[in-house]
């Protein structure tokens, strides 16, 4: 799968706020801090959702290593008996299906996804969560398009101000 597909996919869970109702838990490292909700920036994983401790790394604080991907930290959160809810199943399933990493899926989480489909075909509900997916993407790409335009017309503003700023001190100093 191309790169752009999976930061557009990861993006979208990420501005649809995967993560964002999950409880917050303490660290299993240093058990003084609670774990935060985090979106990467870096090109191997851009706009994917983690927890770490606000130790993490951090060799002043007593560092600590816990870390988790959005999918382990579901798991151990249905592990200790959290209910997690319908929205966050259905934005780690979609982000693990795009970047094909649902083998990194626990056990229960997938138990918990399975039930939430199974539940939708009996009611015959349709499945929003994709469809809004691949809306999101389209509506990205236009806004990113936009934002471009505007960026390059605010340059054009800065060089004529510069200018113009350039040409008055050079009038004054005449």
């Amino acid at each position: 799968m191309a790169a752009s597909s999976q930061s557009s996919v990861f993006s979208a869970a990420a501005k649809d706020g995967a993560g964002a109702t999950l409880p917050p838990m303490k660290c299993d490292d240093c058990r003084r801090r609670t774990m935060i909700r985090l979106v990467s920036k870096s090109e191997d994983n851009p706009g994917r959702v983690f927890f770490n401790c606000p130790n993490h790394k951090r060799p002043a604080d007593g560092s600590c290593h816990c870390f988790f991907r959005i999918e382990a930290y579901v798991e151990i959160l249905l592990e200790i008996g959290v209910e997690v809810s319908p929205m966050e199943l259905d934005l780690v399933s979609v982000a693990a299906a795009e970047q094909g990493t649902m083998e990194e899926l626990g056990p229960l989480t997938v138990a918990a996804i399975s039930g939430l489909q199974k539940q939708r075909k009996k009611h015959k509900l349709p499945d929003v969560l994709v469809q809004e997916s691949v809306q999101m993407k389209d509506v990205s790409v236009e806004i990113k398009l936009r934002l471009d335009v505007l960026v390059g017309i605010g340059k054009m503003i800065l060089c004529v101000s510069v200018l113009i700023l350039a040409v008055n001190l050079y009038a004054v100093m005449k």
